[in-house]
Order: structure tokens, then C-alpha cells, then sequence
């Protein structure tokens, strides 16, 4: 699967909300038995003109489980990429938490990333957000 194809499967709708800063936040599950098993996927943005729909987020956590990633933090750049080329948030926050199944030797391994577009900022809104 190409990159063009990967990210097709994000699909992105116009955001109802208009010129409102507010954040999504949606959650899922990715297995990477590679890279340490289950991992706890959350994806918070604030939407600019497009937001993601839940089935197709999950549609394309299930596609990245089937690929084959050089390393957990490739797969976490991946995916913001993926929601920032896609959608065009005001700001964007990828996390992998491994999930602890009892079958791995990693006791842990989470990832953080984010970024925004250039000049937004919305601190009040962002500080307010409870811990990944």
C-alpha cells in the first residue's frame, strides 16, 4: 500500500463547527505484535476545515496494524503526518501507549507527538486538556 492510499482511508468531512477552536479526541487500539503488541492509539486535534470520521479512524488503525514499521516511533511520525497532510489541523497530538498484556519482555513504550500550523495558538484551550 502507498502512502497516497494509506492516507485516502482517513476521508475527512467538513467540520461542523466552523471558525470554533475545540478539540477531538478519538481513540482506538493498534497491534503491532513488532513492535511490542497492543498499543493504546489516541489522536486529539483541533480541526481547522475538516474533521475525521470515528469508523474511518478506526479503519485506518487497522490498516497501519498490517504494515510493516521500522520502529514504533516511525509508525507514530506516520500517523501524524498522515492526520496533518489530511486534514490540516490547527494542532495535532499522536500517542502510542503500549499496553501491558503480560506476553511481552517491554515494560513500556509510549510516544508523544504534536505539532501545529505556523502562528496558531490557543493556550487556555490546550492546557486544559487532561493527560494522555
Amino acid at each position: 500500500m502507498d502512502l497516497i492510499q494509506r492516507r485516502e482511508i482517513l476521508a475527512p468531512i467538513a467540520n461542523p463547527g466552523g471558525g470554533r477552536d475545540y478539540v477531538i479526541t478519538l481513540r482506538g487500539i493498534l497491534e503491532l505484535q513488532a513492535h511490542g503488541g497492543v498499543m493504546a492509539v489516541t489522536l486529539r486535534y483541533v480541526p481547522d476545515r475538516q474533521v475525521l470520521v470515528p469508523d474511518n479512524y478506526r479503519d485506518y488503525l487497522v490498516t497501519i496494524g498490517t504494515l510493516k514499521w521500522e520502529t514504533l516511533e516511525a509508525t507514530a511520525v506516520a500517523m501524524l503526518d498522515d492526520v496533518s497532510n489530511e486534514l490540516l489541523p490547527r494542532w495535532a497530538q499522536v500517542n502510542l501507549r503500549h499496553v501491558d498484556d503480560g506476553n511481552t519482555h517491554t515494560a513500556g513504550h509510549d510516544i508523544s507527538l504534536e505539532e501545529s500550523q505556523p502562528g496558531w495558538r490557543n493556550d487556555d484551550l490546550l492546557y486544559r486538556l487532561p493527560p494522555v
